[in-house]
């Protein structure tokens, strides 16, 4: 089976409370991996001040994912990341329910990592609520109770969120 350069890619970079942790061997990746490895990290400088300013969520999902997030203080803003770490005896995934976030502003929901995804659903998720293009407009109390349904993934794969409430600068 051919690896996918972009997941290859994806499980080098975690960004955690500021920090990326490179262990690609730059010389080595071919150009797919790299123009992968360049838009992580213009995601983390685009996000560097929430990611350092943020108050840090974790959610428990089980055993089969790792989340977390880091909201602004003021609640304006938000990124919650979710990684499948192993494959799972369900056959649906599971509602990614957000935390720490204002109940009564609405939010602008848009995954911005992978910026192409291709899941076994067609159309999935992603692609009816727009999550790419226009995003998903909710409320913190409906994102926090409710939550967003995760398209299907293959296991060591992730995504990640950001939301802004309406009238963030």
């Amino acid at each position: 089976m051919e690896r996918d350069p972009r997941l290859e890619c994806f499980k080098r970079i975690r960004i955690f409370r500021g920090q990326i942790e490179l262990q690609a061997k730059m010389t080595s990746e071919d150009p797919d991996a790299l123009e992968t490895l360049k838009v992580g990290i213009a995601l983390h400088k685009l996000h560097r001040a929430l990611i350092h300013a943020g108050e840090t969520v974790r959610i428990d999902m089980g055993p089969e994912f790792n989340a977390m997030g880091v909201v602004a203080r003021d609640q304006s803003e938000a990124l919650f990341t979710v990684v499948k770490l192993r494959s799972s005896p369900r056959s649906l995934p599971p509602r990614f329910i957000f935390s720490h976030l204002d109940q009564t502003r609405m939010y602008r929901l848009k995954l911005i990592w992978p910026t192409k995804m291709e899941t076994p659903s067609n159309p999935s998720v992603i692609d009816l609520g727009e999550l790419h293009t226009e995003g998903l407009r909710a409320s913190g109390d409906v994102l926090m109770s409710a939550g967003l349904q995760l398209p299907l993934m293959t296991a060591e794969t992730g995504l990640i969120f950001y939301l802004e409430a309406d009238g963030s600068a």
